[in-house]
């Protein structure tokens, strides 16, 4: 149901899904840099504990951007918060990781 009131923002959701540039193997070292977690070389999930709860990080592959000549590797990433994971400690979670994660210029 539509109460009119727009979306919640991505970063308190209980979850959310993200594409990233990154190929699987730069990701699981965001990730370890991001979090403290060693990700498997051979994975393509972890979970990563956060105030009240967890968060589970899910990827897998996308077909490569394509900007001319450049192929860059893309992963879809899913978050998904445990139920018991507040609003804010989402936010807290997202705004920490996405310091590592995160790139881009102006």
């Amino acid at each position: 149901m539509n109460d009119g009131a727009p979306p919640a923002p991505v970063a308190v959701r209980a979850d959310a899904t993200r594409d990233v540039t990154a190929s699987a193997a730069e990701w699981r070292r965001l990730v370890r840099l991001a979090t403290g977690i060693d990700v498997a070389a051979d994975a393509n999930a972890c979970t990563v504990p956060v105030e009240g709860g967890c968060v589970t990080l899910r990827w897998q592959p996308l077909p490569p951007l394509a900007l001319g000549l450049i192929r860059l590797e893309r992963l879809r990433v899913h978050a998904a918060f445990s139920p018991d994971v507040s609003p804010q400690a989402r936010l807290t979670f997202w705004h920490h990781f996405d310091l590592h994660t995160r790139r881009g210029g102006g």
